[in-house]
């Protein structure tokens, strides 16, 4: 699993920054330019092109389960409700990974 930072200011008592949220980013700054959100949109796509590849349907895709990371980059979070190809064991298994290609990139 990937950690995701927050924002890179602290706060007074010095604990890290929450991570920063679709949901945070249109509820401080409203809608984002259309070239904004188309781009934001097709990298959202080809990770969820990506996850259905592996079998992996994340079942909650909301804004505030889509975290910027310290270079803006989308980042889909929050599997807990995750469907994958069988409900037999878990969705994951520890040192396994989806070797799928993602096309287009």
């Amino acid at each position: 699993m990937e950690y995701v930072a927050g924002p890179p200011e602290t706060s007074p008592n010095k604990r890290p920054a929450h991570p920063y949220t679709l949901a945070d980013h249109v509820n401080r700054n409203g809608p984002m330019p259309l070239n904004e959100a188309l781009d934001l949109n097709l990298k959202l796509c080809r990770a969820i092109e990506y996850a259905h590849g592996c079998g992996v349907i994340h079942r909650d895709l909301k804004p505030s389960n889509v975290l910027f990371n310290e270079a803006r980059e989308p980042k889909i979070v929050d599997f807990g409700l995750a469907a994958g190809p069988s409900r037999r064991g878990p969705l994951t298994s520890r040192g396994k990974e989806c070797s799928r290609s993602l096309r287009g990139s």
